[in-house]
């Protein structure tokens, strides 16, 4: 098939979309796990994503990468996948989550306590 059809012979309503990385992202790999935590709090979906993918590098012995701070950068992806899920919780809108995202409202991180706090502004709108 040398069109832009799908195993079913459909075209598909939105176009592929990729996500790659480069050497700005390696960069801020190698500059530590406080640049990556930065970079991820502060930039789109897009930039996130690039990122998160060159971090998939890094701990794959294949490459050879001996990081000194690969149990940081694991405790950025916990945090942000955390954050995450907390976010995909919230925009649920259904209030039986509220007492799980409840439980990181209180959180030490605040960027976890804000998360958790906008989820369950969500869930409670929608107990209205």
């Amino acid at each position: 098939m040398g069109d832009n059809s799908n195993l079913n012979g459909k075209t598909p309503d939105e176009p592929v979309r990729y996500t790659s990385y480069g050497e700005e992202q390696m960069e801020i790999v190698r500059s530590g796990a406080e640049a990556i935590e930065n970079f991820l709090l502060n930039t789109d979906d897009a930039g996130r994503l690039s990122l998160l993918l060159c971090l998939d590098r890094y701990p794959d012995p294949w490459f050879g990468y001996d990081l000194p701070y690969t149990d940081q950068i694991f405790e950025v992806l916990q945090r942000e996948v955390l954050q995450e899920a907390l976010d995909a919780l919230g925009n649920t809108y259904n209030a039986e989550y509220a007492t799980v995202v409840q439980r990181f409202a209180d959180h030490e991180d605040p960027a976890m306590r804000g998360m958790a706090r906008q989820a369950l502004e969500l869930l409670v709108s929608a107990k209205k």
